[in-house]
């Protein structure tokens, strides 16, 4: 009596391992579809963030160029005024 109920359990949770198994084996391509699709977004995020660091960059210059195009403007006033 007690082997058929523990034959019973392992056959039960056969069948449940292998429905469960089944439906994953069953998502795999939509996996695989929503892998390919986060690795483009992180290859746009990093080319983004290579174009960030290049406009920072440029800012940077900007701003120095603009400081001392500043000081040029107030030494020409000062030797004016």
């Amino acid at each position: 009596m007690v082997l058929w109920i523990v034959i019973g359990l392992v056959a039960g949770s056969l069948l449940v391992l292998a429905y469960a198994a089944a439906r994953t084996v069953g998502r795999l391509p939509e996996l695989r579809r929503a892998l390919r699709g986060a690795q483009a977004r992180r290859a746009d995020a990093e080319k983004t963030q290579a174009l960030v660091a290049d406009m920072q960059a440029t800012v940077g210059l900007l701003q120095a160029r603009a400081t001392r195009t500043a000081e040029d403007i107030a030494a020409l006033r000062s030797e004016r005024g």
